[in-house]
C-alpha cells in the first residue's frame, strides 16, 4: 500500500530535483471545499528536497510544511467553495503557479465503458450538450487510458506516484460546455448535475474521469485487496479476444495492463491524496461472461477489496476519512442476442448484480443505483439520464446527509401465503414479499422490453393470476438444494409483492416446503415494480421464505 512516508517514483529514485505537483494541479483545478461537511483539500507533491520548506499560498493565505525523506509533501487546505483563485506551490526556489482555482466539490469517476460511455451517444444528447453551456462552474479532467505507456515491470508490480510525462503533458481542466462535454462521461456529468440541481447550486463542480473499456474488477483492486481474495498480481486476466494466449505471452498488441492491479497502480494510484467528495462507478460487464467470468462470491471479494483498497490508500496518504462515499450504478439489463437469452448458458447478469447489492448492504457509505429497467440489445444502453438522477440520488444521501429518499421499494421479508393448492392446471402456490417505501407501486414496462415479448408487463399464464415474464420464480423441494425454481406470476396486493407459481402436479406436492424466492434475476427482465420515486425494486437472487411473515429488517 503506498503512504505518505514511503511514495516511490517511477524512474525508482527516492528523490527528484524538480517539484511535481499533484496530477490534478493545473489551471482551472478544483480543490474539495469544506462546505456541507466537506473534508479539507489535500495538495500533495513530491520531488523536493527532504526536510526542505514546502509553502502553498492560496487566496492570499500561505500554509508550510516540510517534506518528507523522500521529497514527498502534503498540506491540508481548508476552504469555502469560490474561485477563481490564484495560486503558488514552491519548494527548494521553484515556484509552479495557478491562475485559475477553485473551490467545490471533486468527484472521482471509474470503471469500465459504460462510464466512458460519452454524453453524445445518450438520448436526446442534443439537448443535454446545448443545455451543458448553462452549467460553466463544472470543470472536466480527463485521464487516457495508460495502454503501452508505462514499462512492463510496472505493469505488474507496484502503485506509481505520478503519470508519465507524455500523459501528465494532456492532463488538463476543461469547462463544461457543448464544446467539451460530448467526449466525456455521461454518467459522471449527469449525475453531478443532479447533485448540482438538487443540493449544490453553481458551486464549482470538478469531475475526474478514470476510466477504461472492456476492463475487470480485477485490474482496479489493490495488492492488498487482490490478496485478500486469493488473486495472485503475476497471473495474466483471461482475454475477451485477441490477447493473452493460453501461456500468458501477448499474441497481438499489448494487453499487459490486463494484469490484476494494473489498472489501479497505472490509472489510479496518481490519483491517491485527491480528496473527494464520492467516488462514482460503473462495472461489471467484463466480468458476468466477456472472458472475465467470476461468481457471486468471487465478485463481491473482489469489488468489496477494491473499495476497501482505495479507501485505505486515500486515508493512509491524507490521514483523513477511510469511508469515502462510494456510490455505483447496478449492472443494468442486456439482451444481446435479441431473444432474451444473452449468450444462453454463460449469461452471468443475476450473479454480478446480487455481488454489487452484497456490497451496498455491507459496506458503509456506499449507494446503488438500481439500472435493470434501463436495458439495451447491447451492453451500452444509451440510457443513461435516469441513471444520472438515480446515481445523484445516492450521491446526495451518502456524502452529504441530504436529498429524498432515492430509492425503489424495499424488500422488509417474504413468506409463505398460499401453500400449494389444487387447481386445473395444477398446484398453485404463493408467496408474499412485504414492501416498505411503496407508495404509488406500479408495474412498469422496462426499456426495450417490447423485443422480449408484445406484452412486457400484460401477459397472464393460465391459471394464474398476474404477470408471468419469468420475473419472479420460487424454489421448492424436500431437501433445499437449489434446482427447483418455478417461474412465478406476479401481482401487486395491499402494497406487497404476490409471487403465485404452479409448483407441480403430483399428489405430494402440498407437502413440499417452498425454501426461496427470487425476482429480476434474469439477464432482462421486461417489467419492472416501480414506486413514486419511478425506481425499480432492487432485484434478488436468493430471498429465503418464512412461513411465520415476521422478518422486518430490510435487505
Amino acid at each position: 500500500m503506498r503512504t505518505l512516508s514511503a511514495l516511490t517514483l517511477i524512474a525508482g529514485s527516492s528523490v527528484v530535483s524538480a517539484l511535481q505537483p499533484m496530477p490534478t494541479w493545473s489551471n482551472g483545478a478544483v480543490l474539495q471545499s469544506t462546505d456541507d461537511g466537506g473534508e479539507a483539500a489535500s495538495v500533495y507533491g513530491h520531488g523536493c528536497t527532504p526536510s526542505t520548506t514546502v509553502t502553498v499560498v492560496i487566496d492570499g493565505k500561505t500554509q508550510t510544511t516540510k517534506a518528507n525523506p523522500t521529497g514527498s509533501f502534503i498540506i491540508k487546505v481548508p476552504h469555502s467553495s469560490g474561485g477563481p483563485f490564484k495560486a503558488q506551490l514552491s519548494c527548494d526556489g521553484t515556484t509552479n503557479s495557478l491562475n485559475e482555482l477553485y473551490f467545490g466539490d471533486v468527484f472521482i469517476c471509474s470503471g469500465q465503458s459504460n462510464m466512458v460511455y460519452p454524453l453524445q451517444g445518450v438520448d436526446n444528447s442534443t439537448i443535454l450538450i446545448k443545455e451543458s453551456d448553462n452549467y460553466g462552474y463544472m470543470r472536466l479532467f480527463q485521464v487516457p487510458t495508460l495502454t503501452g505507456i508505462f514499462p512492463e515491470p510496472v505493469k505488474r508490480s507496484k502503485p506509481v506516484d505520478t503519470f508519465p510525462d507524455v500523459i501528465q503533458q494532456q492532463l488538463q481542466w476543461k469547462t463544461v460546455n457543448s464544446t467539451n462535454i460530448p467526449d466525456f462521461s455521461a454518467v459522471c456529468y449527469l449525475s453531478a448535475l443532479q447533485v448540482s440541481k438538487s443540493r449544490t447550486g453553481t458551486r464549482p463542480i470538478g469531475l475526474i474521469q478514470s476510466a477504461m473499456g472492456g476492463t475487470p474488477v480485477e485490474g482496479w483492486c489493490t495488492t492488498e485487496g487482490l490478496e485478500r481474495c486469493s488473486v495472485g498480481t503475476d497471473q495474466p486476466i483471461p482475454q475477451q479476444s485477441g490477447g493473452l494466449i493460453n501461456n500468458g505471452s501477448a499474441a497481438s498488441g499489448d494487453f499487459t495492463w490486463n494484469f490484476p492491479g494494473t489498472l489501479y497502480n497505472q490509472m489510479m494510484s496518481p490519483l491517491v491524496g485527491t480528496t473527494v467528495r464520492s467516488f462514482m462507478w460503473y462495472q461489471g460487464e467484463a466480468n458476468m461472461n466477456e472472458g472475465y467470468h467470476l461468481t457471486r462470491l468471487n465478485y463481491g471479494c473482489l469489488f468489496r477489496s477494491m473499495i476497501e483498497g482505495w479507501r485505505s490508500a486515500w486515508g493512509q496518504v491524507t490521514g483523513t476519512n477511510v469511508d469515502i462515499p462510494f456510490n455505483f450504478v447496478q449492472l443494468h439489463s442486456c439482451d444481446r442476442d435479441n431473444n432474451g437469452q444473452c449468450f444462453s448458458d454463460f449469461c452471468n447478469y443475476g450473479d454480478i448484480r446480487m455481488a454489487e447489492d452484497d456490497v451496498r448492504r455491507f459496506l458503509k457509505n456506499t449507494g446503488m443505483a438500481v439500472s435493470y429497467d434501463q436495458g439495451h440489445s447491447g451492453i451500452h444502453s444509451p440510457h443513461k439520464a435516469p441513471l444520472g438522477v438515480r446515481l445523484g440520488g445516492q450521491i446526495l444521501k451518502s456524502a452529504y446527509a441530504a436529498g429524498n429518499n432515492p430509492d425503489g421499494p424495499l424488500v422488509q421479508s417474504a413468506c409463505v401465503s398460499q401453500l400449494p393448492t389444487k387447481t386445473a392446471n395444477g398446484y398453485v402456490a404463493e408467496v408474499t414479499i412485504k414492501l416498505s417505501n411503496n407508495d404509488n407501486l406500479r408495474l412498469q414496462p422496462t426499456e426495450e422490453c417490447e423485443q422480449l415479448s408484445p406484452d412486457c408487463c400484460t401477459g397472464k399464464a393460465a391459471g394464474l393470476n398476474g404477470v408471468a415474464l419469468g420475473l419472479g420464480q420460487m424454489a421448492t423441494g424436500v431437501v433445499w438444494t437449489g434446482d427447483n425454481w418455478f417461474d412465478s406470476a406476479i401481482r401487486i396486493e395491499d402494497g406487497n409483492l404476490i409471487l403465485s407459481a404452479n409448483v407441480g402436479t403430483d399428489s405430494k406436492t402440498p407437502t413440499v416446503p417452498i425454501w426461496e424466492v427470487r425476482y429480476a434475476h434474469g439477464a432482462f427482465p421486461s417489467c419492472a415494480l416501480v414506486n413514486n420515486n419511478s425506481v425499480p425494486i432492487r432485484p434478488f437472487g436468493r430471498l429465503a421464505v418464512s412461513p411465520l411473515c415476521q422478518l422486518s429488517d430490510e435487505l
